[in-house]
């Protein structure tokens, strides 16, 4: 599964998840966690998206911020059901 992480740049950004500067290496600057454009993916498509250079790897986050943007799938009213489902969410 990938989500991606964005700048925050209004209040109506979805707040579920913030991710700060010193929360990870490539975060720079106050960002939150796209929820709403999460995708389930297989690792072959990962490596794929890889090896085209479509998808960048980064270093691994720390165990906190890694659990804190776990959990935000379930919180967020905007991830897709889909993703919800898989997860096992709680409805």
């Amino acid at each position: 599964m990938i989500v991606p992480i964005s700048t925050f740049t209004i209040s109506l950004c979805d707040q579920t998840c913030i991710v700060n500067a010193g929360d990870h290496k490539f975060i720079s600057k106050k960002s939150y966690v796209l929820y709403r454009k999460s995708q389930i993916m297989s690792c072959e498509h990962i490596k794929a998206g890889i090896a085209k250079g479509v998808l960048s790897p980064h270093d691994d986050m720390n165990a906190q911020t890694f659990l804190r943007i776990k959990n935000g799938f379930c919180l967020s009213i905007q991830t897709p059901r889909k993703i919800k489902n898989y997860l096992n969410c709680p409805q």
